[in-house]
């Protein structure tokens, strides 16, 4: 194989992983990237680059008329949509590729959130690709993000406000997440795993043999005891970015009146995770 070209085929192939921010999703590509037979890069941001293809292409389209108009006025030959979509796909294995670090794998992983609203779009660019998404407990997300952001953005209090409001936000996107993922996987079933992020810290092993199964790789008691202790959540205690890494610490954190918001919003949505509301 050519090493600069990621062939869709039955030997090497896409893998992506997404859920909300604060999700687990770093913790997933973690213990993805430590299979010996698969790599999964830290997260990707492509809408950058999505955003920026199609602003070079208008721009340069701009010019090309420019420059018709001022010669032999023949009709510019513009890019197109299509275009933008053939040079996306080009980059995203080029990604794929370079989070490998040169070791040949069988599945090459991109984790990257926002491939949440995109999923139909992924699926249609990499028809042999896997989708892994991870969905954590809205109440757990909200205080999660809450610390994360208070953390890392300055000016994140004008934006959130209080806690009910950011809880309020959280839990309508994390509605509008989980119709998007499962609306998908009726669509593809054979295509995307679900996982929840207190299964994987409260099972692990078992988690681990249900994800690496998915992916038709070693899932030898021995490959998965290596993973686990690689990724054992208390190796990253001294990262602020995982603060606590438990599965229920939101019940210590969030206020009731905080709690019965997220569940009034998200209850539904909720149930068909199996997460109950307080005192359910």
């Amino acid at each position: 194989m050519d090493s600069n070209t990621l062939k869709a085929n039955n030997h090497e192939k896409l893998l992506f992983c997404f859920g909300m921010p604060k999700s687990g999703t770093t913790y997933l590509q973690m213990i993805l990237d430590s299979h010996p037979e698969v790599s999964c890069p830290p997260e990707h941001q492509f809408d950058f680059i999505i955003k920026g293809l199609f602003d070079l292409f208008e721009r340069y389209n701009q010019i090309l008329q420019i420059v018709d108009n001022r010669t032999g006025k023949q009709g510019a030959c513009g890019f197109q949509g299509e275009d933008v979509d053939y040079i996306f796909k080009v980059i995203v294995e080029r990604a794929a590729l370079r989070g490998a670090r040169g070791k040949r794998v069988k599945w090459y992983g991109i984790n990257d959130n926002a491939i949440i609203d995109k999923l139909g779009a992924y699926a249609s660019l990499f028809p042999d690709s896997l989708f892994i998404h991870i969905v954590r407990d809205p109440r757990a997300v909200t205080i999660s993000s809450w610390h994360h952001n208070l953390r890392v953005e300055e000016d994140f209090l004008k934006r959130a406000r209080d806690m009910d409001n950011w809880a309020r936000f959280i839990a309508t996107r994390w509605v509008e997440c989980m119709e998007k993922c499962t609306t998908f996987k009726k669509a593809n079933p054979n295509r995307v795993l679900f996982i929840r992020y207190e299964d994987l810290v409260d099972c692990t092993t078992d988690t681990l043999k249900i994800i690496f199964q998915f992916l038709g790789v070693d899932t030898s008691k021995e490959t998965l005891r290596e993973i686990e202790e690689a990724t054992s959540i208390d190796r990253f205690k001294g990262n602020p970015f995982f603060r606590k890494g438990k599965s229920r610490a939101w019940k210590e954190e969030l206020a009731p009146n905080t709690c019965s918001l997220i569940e009034s919003i998200a209850g539904d949505a909720m149930k068909n995770f199996s997460y109950t509301p307080v005192g359910g």
